[in-house]
């Protein structure tokens, strides 16, 4: 099972850090596309996307600043912080939001990333956390007395305990 986070896969902002730019403009893109591209347009451009140019002009960000801490919170993207108001404003009138509303775009998300890695949405996890997803992947591996388990030196956020 494919595990993304919810923010990754709907919003984005979790691809704005600096050590995942590049990943940072192929979410935007997905965010902005969610309603208004069709999905081979998306994967059109999308799997053509290659080393892309600066993208700081997408963030908020004066010119005077060097923003580093992402590992504590990273800065959203101009796009994910006008679909939060856009949510705000939604839940100001909440007589207007129907059961529906609650998929539609978490399921769209969920077929486009699965399209875009060739499996299917039933095998993509919308999780609220990147954390909580890999533990529950973790927890859900059948690990028998005596194998032996590859793992990364130092990795982050450890699943060795």
């Amino acid at each position: 099972v494919f595990g993304i986070c919810a923010e990754a896969a709907v919003y984005g902002s979790f691809y704005a850090s600096q050590h995942l730019l590049p990943h940072c403009n192929i979410m935007s893109r997905l965010t902005s596309y969610l309603g208004s591209v069709s999905d081979a347009a998306i994967f059109s451009e999308l799997r053509n996307t290659t080393m892309i140019p600066c993208q700081r002009y997408l963030f908020d960000i004066p010119e005077d600043i060097a923003y580093f801490n992402c590992a504590y919170m990273s800065p959203l993207l101009k796009n994910v912080v006008s679909a939060g108001q856009e949510g705000v404003a939604r839940k100001a009138q909440p007589w207007r939001i129907t059961p529906p509303d609650f998929f539609a775009m978490p399921e769209r998300a969920r077929a486009l990333f699965a399209k875009l890695i060739n499996a299917t949405a039933d095998n993509i996890a919308i999780v609220p956390a990147c954390s909580y997803g890999t533990a529950t992947a973790a927890q859900n591996l059948p690990v028998s007395k005596g194998q032996k388990l590859l793992v990364l030196q130092d990795q982050f956020p450890s699943n060795v305990y």
